[in-house]
């Protein structure tokens, strides 16, 4: 269905599977975000892909690990989120055009 609010045009199916495939993306940095995770977190031995060194490098290191972490995180929820806007979007829309 496409729909014409105010003459603004959309069409229902397409915004509601971009929607979707848009969140459905945020599943492709699931596993990448835990191999991550798990191989560059620091152990004793080494910090993560770095090998043992100085103390400042490892705070560095940490540093990097955490902030490489939180971001890879709000990227997944912000691209999931972007998805569900869509698809919310698309019922407002269509709420608009065709009130129930």
């Amino acid at each position: 269905m496409t729909g014409e609010s105010g003459g603004f045009g959309y069409s229902s199916g397409d915004m509601h599977t971009g929607g979707k495939a848009v969140d459905d993306t945020t599943n492709l940095l699931g596993k990448p975000k835990v191999d991550f995770e798990n191989g560059a977190q620091r152990s004793k031995t080494c910090f993560g892909l770095v090998p043992e060194g100085s103390e400042k490098l490892a705070k560095d290191y940490d540093g990097f690990y955490t902030n490489t972490m939180e971001w890879m995180q709000a990227l997944q929820s912000n691209i999931g989120s972007a998805g569900l806007t869509m698809v919310q979007s698309k019922h407002n829309y269509d709420n608009a055009v065709r009130p129930e």
